[in-house]
């Protein structure tokens, strides 16, 4: 089926359970974790539900919209870990998928201060992992797992701001403009599959 994005919050959290149920056949994932309270520390109105979506493996789990649930002035990857840690336990890598929540997560921080959160708050995790979550499980998602020679990375006044698997880094591109990417990447070597193509706003 078409992939769907269930944008619930947490008190709408415990119907992902019954529609994955009668809906089997339907990709569906939970965007920013259903915006569990992180300012407020809470877990305990969001994981008993988050737990009970995660049983079904047509559901995936979107890393994504947490800062905005932080404390905007004063948040530090550190707040977001327990929730983190929770989509990996309970999803695994196969099934959480990175989104920057761009423009909104503006609000709390910038496009890179979200990618280096979630990179520092996921730690020295592998390889595979790292694909998977920053790009593999987006592309399996929508079924674009085939289609890396289209690989769109998005470059916007010499900040290269897709996420690249081998160096993990942003800001270091000279390039400019919209460019569908082939080859090597002149910035730092890195090559057009090494960058998500998919997921980079949501």
């Amino acid at each position: 089926g078409v992939p769907f994005d269930l944008l619930f919050y947490v008190r709408h959290l415990k119907h992902a359970d019954r529609l994955a149920r009668e809906l089997p056949g339907l990709p569906m994932v939970i965007d920013h974790l259903a915006k569990p309270g992180i300012r407020d520390r809470s877990m305990d109105d969001w994981l008993p539900a988050f737990k009970a979506a995660a049983q079904h493996g047509n559901v995936f789990c979107k890393l994504s919209g947490m800062i905005t649930e932080a404390d905007w002035a004063n948040w530090k990857p550190a707040d977001l870990k327990p929730y983190v840690e929770a989509a990996l336990e309970h999803f695994g890598p196969d099934r959480c998928m990175y989104g920057s929540d761009w423009p909104v997560c503006e609000l709390a921080g910038s496009y890179e201060q979200v990618h280096g959160a979630l990179t520092e708050v996921l730690g020295p995790i592998s390889d595979d992992e790292v694909h998977a979550i920053f790009e593999g499980t987006a592309r399996t998602f929508t079924g674009s797992q085939n289609d890396r020679s289209s690989a769109i990375v998005e470059i916007d006044s010499g900040r290269c701001t897709a996420a690249c698997r081998r160096c993990r880094t942003f800001g270091r591109c000279p390039m400019r403009g919209r460019l569908a990417l082939r080859g090597n990447h002149a910035a730092h070597g890195c090559r057009a599959e090494d960058h998500s193509g998919v997921g980079q706003s949501g």
